[in-house]
This record gives structure tokens, C-alpha cells and sequence, in this order.
């Protein structure tokens, strides 16, 4: 059976965000084919914003658009900069993700004692997802703090 990757951009498509008017939770939607219809809503207040550039995705983590690179992988969400709302802070690190997805993948990954990696039949992939995760975040002696704030995460309402 081959090995999928799972790769960062997979998150992108919705992002949970503070909402900057009203800090409740948001959305910002972005349909992979039409990246230009981008848009945070925030159903509380009736916020919304339309994201105005035209981006690709790429598989190196970075979307680009225009004359500019965003980057994926930051505590705020790769379109507007609105904190995300799954992020808590650990042993003065960033613990964050995207959405529940995101969160899913990590609280699984990290759960996982045995973490072994290998090649499908492209080979190997240093971009996915698995292999850029920070060291503080798959140290053994970490893992039962990070699944509690995981939880936490989860929770939030």
C-alpha cells in the first residue's frame, strides 16, 4: 500500500480565525480552484472581507500571488493575517492549527508512539507535512502536554 503525504496547503481551504472586528470565531474560505474568491465571514457580527489577489498554491508550502509570497506554517491565517483561532502557547513555542482537520492530523501524529516514515512510489517527501513538524512538537517527553493542549483546543467554543 502507498504512503500518502499529507502536506500543509491540504488545511488552507478553510481556516478558523478571531474574527478582528468582534474576536469571535470566523471563517476565512478559500475554494482551491478559485483562490480569488477567498473571504473571512464571521456569522456574530456579519463581518466579512474578500481577499483581493490571485493565488497558487505550491507544493513547496508557499502560495504566490502577484509579486509576493505568502508563507503557510505562522500562528495567522496565510491570507489576511487574522490570528488563528485553534493557538495556544507551550514551553514558549506556538502551538497552532488551521482548523479541526489540521488539529485532527497533529493530535494523531503526535499521539502516535511509533512514527515511522517511508517512500511511496514518487520516493520520499521532505515537504510533507510529517517530516517539517518542529522537534519540540515530537519529543516523547512533550507529548502528553501537547495532547492536553490539543484538548483544550478542541474545546474551545
Amino acid at each position: 500500500m502507498p504512503t500518502e503525504f499529507t502536506y500543509l496547503e491540504a488545511f488552507v481551504n478553510q481556516i478558523d480565525v478571531h474574527c478582528p472586528k468582534c474576536s469571535a470565531h470566523a471563517l476565512v474560505i478559500s475554494p482551491p480552484q478559485q483562490r480569488e474568491t477567498t473571504r473571512c465571514i464571521c456569522t456574530h457580527c456579519g463581518f466579512t472581507q474578500c481577499w483581493q489577489g490571485n493565488a497558487t498554491l505550491k507544493t513547496n508550502a508557499r502560495v504566490f500571488f502577484q509579486m509576493g509570497a505568502i508563507v503557510l506554517g505562522q500562528a495567522t491565517d496565510c491570507y489576511f493575517g487574522f490570528s488563528l483561532w485553534y493557538c495556544i502557547n507551550f514551553k514558549n513555542e506556538t502551538l497552532f492549527a488551521y482548523n479541526i482537520s489540521h488539529l485532527e492530523f497533529l493530535e494523531n501524529y503526535i499521539a502516535n508512539k511509533l512514527r515511522e516514515r517511508s517512500s511511496n512510489d514518487a520516493g520520499w517527501s521532505n515537504q510533507s507535512l510529517e517530516s517539517r513538524l518542529p522537534r519540540w512538537m515530537l519529543l516523547s517527553k512533550n507529548r502528553a502536554e501537547i495532547l492536553k493542549k490539543i484538548s483544550v483546543l478542541r474545546n474551545k467554543k
